[in-house]
């Protein structure tokens, strides 16, 4: 399972994904009923994604998005908390 922050990582993994099963992006456009171009600003990272062909391409690749709670890593809970009791001293 990876953790995908934002849209240009969602490109990077359908990229990814798609080259290990050796397809071109009209292959993989074709199997998800989109177009070509727009996959590959998809792949790019575009922002303005739309979700329906978003899930049509992760069907095709058959891949998931799994929806959970983010965790803070061990560290970063305790400086976030000595970045604003410092905020507060301030």
């Amino acid at each position: 399972m990876q953790v995908v922050p934002d849209w240009v990582r969602l490109g990077q993994v359908v990229r990814d994904a798609r080259r290990e099963r050796a397809w071109s992006q009209a292959v993989l456009a074709g199997r998800a009923e989109v177009s070509r171009a727009w996959l590959a600003k998809m792949e790019s990272g575009h922002r303005r994604a739309e979700v329906e062909q978003v899930f049509r391409v992760l069907h095709a690749l058959g891949l998931a998005i799994y929806v959970g709670e983010r965790r803070q890593p061990a560290g970063e809970a305790a400086v976030l908390e000595a970045l604003a009791a410092q905020g507060r001293r301030q």
